[in-house]
């Protein structure tokens, strides 16, 4: 991310339990697209969410940017509890990385509303 990685960490360490994330998908599979990247499949939960140029994932202790969000061959704007979907997240992360973290809910957030959120937490 622009900002560096060490903001990023502190973040995910420090907010990850007490900030409130837009979405939850639980990370059913992942499998690579030969040109296009890593794919997260899984069902969202919780929340509905729109996606943004500035959303995330954090996949434990790192950030990896959403690139887009699939649901049967189209390309989705919004997403609601119990749609089955995948998320490309590129190159940022590779299969392998990502399957480690199977079976767990991982948490999609805005970048920019986590940094406020920090700076009101320290305020």
């Amino acid at each position: 991310m622009k900002n560096g990685g060490l903001e990023l960490v502190y973040l995910a360490t420090t907010m990850k339990k007490t900030f409130r994330h837009k979405a939850y998908i639980s990370c059913e599979d992942a499998f690579t697209i030969t040109g296009r990247g890593t794919v997260i499949c899984g069902r969202i939960q919780d929340n509905s969410t729109s996606v943004t140029n500035n959303d995330i994932i954090i996949i434990g202790n790192s950030f990896v940017k959403i690139i887009g969000i699939e649901m049967f061959r189209k390309l989705m704007d919004k997403v609601i509890p119990g749609d089955n979907v995948g998320i490309l997240i590129g190159t940022q992360m590779s299969k392998d990385e990502v399957l480690k973290y199977r079976k767990t809910l991982l948490p999609i957030t805005n970048i920019e509303e986590m940094r406020a959120e920090k700076l009101d937490y320290l305020l």
